[in-house]
């Protein structure tokens, strides 16, 4: 089963794909991936870069602002 996707974005011939819990999301993202016939070479966790934690601080303060309003 595929667990929530946070954002997925193409980077040229990569899919990057940010998750709550990349251990548990990388055979459901392969499981779907292969359903709709496309082709794997690898699949493998990275560390998020300094964009990547930055626009996650940004949406959680939009989140927050959403909340308490």
């Amino acid at each position: 089963m595929l667990r929530k996707l946070e954002e997925v974005a193409l980077y040229g011939s990569l899919i990057h794909a940010i998750v709550p819990d990349a251990g548990d999301a990388k055979d459901g993202i392969a499981r779907t991936l292969a359903d709709a016939g496309v082709s794997l070479r690898r699949i493998e966790s990275i560390p998020p870069s300094l964009e990547d934690v930055f626009i996650a601080r940004v949406r959680q303060t939009a989140r927050s602002r959403e909340v308490s309003a």
